[in-house]
């Protein structure tokens, strides 16, 4: 039970660093 829900936010927190760089990206594009 303790491994799925360390699993589940080690994703979330992947998927967030992704969502971070791709932003960090668009702008760096954009300017």
């Amino acid at each position: 039970m303790i491994k799925i829900m360390i699993l589940f936010m080690y994703k979330k927190f992947i998927n967030i660093m992704k969502a971070e760089f791709f932003q960090k990206k668009l702008i760096l594009l954009l300017v």
